[in-house]
């Protein structure tokens, strides 16, 4: 969903929308959306210094476990809390510029257009966990023959395999 800024000129705008899995390119398989998509809501203000966007998204999602593979499904949902600054106005510079905490917050819009689909997308993707796991306890798969270790207990030998560090145990000795 995109906004012309021209039309938040005469106040806010309050924007409720689905997002589907189709509309945000950068989530890949295994993420699934729940058939309902993703529930996005916000409003957004011309302050004149900038416009604000806060609000709020959920959604269900089905993917695989990191450890044991298993289909896991739960909830990714946040809030955001914006200021959106025209692109002309981000600095170009040839050094490194310094971003204070306060500047986490501050993104761009370009030719006059906000892409709340972009803001949804990136608020999702910094909210969904670096490791989803079916539980805390996973004890994942064996790496020798794949048995899921949740569920069974393999006759694969437990000695570790043979690395550069083996040699340091020799000098406990």
């Amino acid at each position: 969903m995109q906004i012309q800024v021209s039309h938040l000129r005469t106040g806010s705008k309050e924007i409720e929308y689905t997002l589907s899995l189709i509309e945000c390119p950068r989530i890949k398989k295994p993420i699934i959306f729940n058939s309902e998509g993703m529930k996005c809501y916000c409003k957004v203000k011309d302050q004149g210094s900038g416009i604000f966007v806060t609000g709020n998204f959920s959604v269900f999602v089905k993917t695989e476990c990191d450890r044991c593979i298993k289909e896991i499904h739960f909830e990714v949902s946040g809030e955001l809390d914006l200021t959106l600054m025209p692109e002309e106005e981000m600095k170009e510079s040839d050094t490194d510029v310094e971003i204070s905490l306060n500047d986490s917050d501050i993104d761009y819009y370009s030719k006059g257009t906000i892409d709340l689909n972009k803001i949804f997308e990136d608020q999702f993707l910094l909210e969904y966990p670096l490791s989803a796991v079916c539980s805390e306890n996973c004890k994942g798969l064996c790496s020798e023959c794949g048995m899921d270790l949740n569920q069974t207990v393999c006759e694969c030998s437990k000695k570790p395999a043979n690395n550069v560090f083996s040699v340091l145990k020799k000098l406990q000795e």
